[in-house]
Order: structure tokens, then sequence, then C-alpha cells
């Protein structure tokens, strides 16, 4: 795997970081808030947010998505609705629900916010869907995805 940059903030600070295996992309990327957009707003927050949450073992992933409407393709169904702000979405896997069993993922772990079960996708499904927002800067076309009052 050829490194991939990761450019991450957190409440208080920028960092980069580049990942030099699949499993440290994982490590790393499961506990940040992505950004490649522009700061906005009296405290230079990010406009959007990505929220990501994975478990390994149980092979699932979840993505929250919050962000202004022209982060979100073309050819979304919903964009006649919206405003300029956007929305907050959550994943919605379509053919593969998580096991019964799997252990919870969370949109947010200090507060114990979780997704809900049906955003969980196959690992597979979920890096393919970072890969395509990272490279195109969108919402990743190639999911389904659900509204969240959640982020």
């Amino acid at each position: 795997m050829s490194r991939v940059p990761l450019k991450t903030w957190a409440p208080s600070r920028w960092s980069r970081y580049s990942a030099r295996s699949t499993r440290a992309w994982e490590a790393r990327s499961s506990r940040h808030v992505l950004s490649v957009r522009p700061l906005v707003g009296p405290h230079d927050l990010p406009d959007h947010i990505v929220k990501i949450d994975m478990d390994g073992r149980a092979g699932i992933g979840a993505i929250l998505f919050a962000g202004p409407r022209d982060m979100l393709p073309s050819d979304t169904p919903d964009l006649a609705g919206l405003g300029p702000d956007g929305g907050v979405w959550v994943t919605r896997a379509t053919n593969t629900p998580a096991p019964d069993n799997a252990p919870p993922l969370y949109i947010d772990k200090a507060t114990l916010t979780q997704f809900p079960r049906s955003a969980a996708l196959p690992l597979t499904v979920w890096r393919r869907a970072l890969h395509e927002l990272a490279t195109t800067g969108l919402r990743p076309p190639s999911l389904q995805w659900q509204t969240s009052e959640y982020y």
C-alpha cells in the first residue's frame, strides 16, 4: 500500500499523518474527524465533518457525513429539498445487515452516541467509500444514506 495522506482535526489542533499500512490507516482514521475543506466561522472549524468507526473483529464500519450542499453529488435524490448548509447523514446498509451479535459502532465515543445498527457496512464497502470520499471530496454516491439527528 502506498502512503495515504490524512489531514485530521481534533478540537484543539491540526495534524498531518501518512499511513504506512491498511492497519495503520484504520487505527488512526477511526479516531478522528477528517477535513479537506475550508475553515469557517469565528473558531475556524471545518465546514463539514466525517466521523467513522469500525470494528475489525466484527468486520463492520459506519460513516457519518455532515456537510454543505456543494459536497453532495449532483445526482443526489434529495438534493432539491436541501438548503446551502446541507444536512447530516449516516450510511445505510442495503445488502448485508450487521450480525445480531455485532458490537456497537459509535458516532461519538465520549457521549456513547451509537450509529444505528442499519449504518453498519462490511469493511470492504466502508474502505471503498472512504477512498471515494478522499478522492472526490464528495459524499460517496456509491452508498445509501439515511438522515441523522446526531453528529
